[in-house]
């Protein structure tokens, strides 16, 4: 989940002539669970009239490293419509502890995304994902640029399916509602949403039974509303939720948008 929400990095530059209009939007968060920090991660958005770029990188702290993947990095680009409408290009994922993976992914619009894996998927289930792939379909960052992108009265509402490389997941949305955060890094305004995970394809037999067996539950995110020069963005500041057995909880450490700090950009949630 945390990788899919925080979604998951150096910032790689934004490409075509929007780079002058851009909104440069640069987060740091924590990851505590049962008290102790678990997760370093770092989030960059690029959001241009015409194109995205976004990143994220995830560093396990403390005992942590020992049991899960010590690095993660992650990149995408896409275009923006004059519509809202989020379309991604490319993303690119790379995994370090034991074992060290890679994925590459690109979209042309109208087939579905191309892989490259460094590893072997077996033969059922890269069928069983290729048969549930959409020319359209996201991946573990466009999800929040469609939410920085668009309008807070359309955010946090109906479904969206995520492509890993290897995974295909569901992510549900349910919007709850206008909120007020008062923390020491943000105090303001948030559109508090749920979201749940549900797996579509690809799993191991393993994971698929563990997923049978305890479900994922919803977790929760708050997104504060950030004024740019392309508008008002929704970006994460809090989350908080369960996985694997073990709650969990994401806290802003500190945000900027073109290196102003998130709290002088604060926008009214309308």
């Amino acid at each position: 989940m945390i990788a899919g929400f925080a979604a998951s990095a150096v910032l790689l530059g934004q490409a075509g002539s929007t780079l002058a209009a851009e909104d440069k939007i640069k987060m740091k968060y924590d990851v505590y669970s049962s008290g102790l920090k678990v997760y370093r991660i770092n989030l960059y958005m690029n959001l241009g009239p015409k194109a995205y770029s976004t990143a994220v990188d995830m560093k396990a702290k403390g005992f942590l490293k020992f049991f899960a993947d010590s690095k993660v990095d992650m990149s995408s680009r896409g275009v923006i419509t004059s519509k809202k409408v989020v379309i991604p290009r490319t993303f690119n994922m790379t995994s370090k502890s034991k074992k060290n993976r890679s994925v590459a992914m690109k979209w042309d619009g109208k087939k579905n995304p191309s892989v490259k894996r460094n590893y072997n998927l077996d033969a059922d289930r890269a069928a069983a994902v290729n048969k549930v792939l959409t020319p359209d379909i996201s991946n573990p960052l466009t999800f929040l640029v469609r939410h920085a992108a668009q309008p807070a009265t359309k955010a946090c509402a109906g479904a969206e399916r995520i492509y890993t490389g290897k995974e295909v997941w569901e992510y549900r949305f349910k919007r709850k509602g206008a909120t007020k955060l008062d923390n020491k890094k943000y105090s303001g305004p948030a559109l508090k949403c749920t979201i749940t995970m549900h797996p579509v394809a690809g799993l191991s037999e393993r994971k698929w039974e563990r997923v049978k067996a305890n479900p994922g539950k919803p977790f929760t995110v708050w997104y504060a509303p950030l004024a740019g020069k392309n508008g008002t963005h929704l970006v994460p500041v809090a989350a908080k939720g369960e996985m694997r057995g073990k709650s969990f909880e994401l806290r802003v450490k500190s945000g900027e948008i073109d290196g102003v700090a998130i709290k002088q950009r604060v926008a009214a949630l309308k």
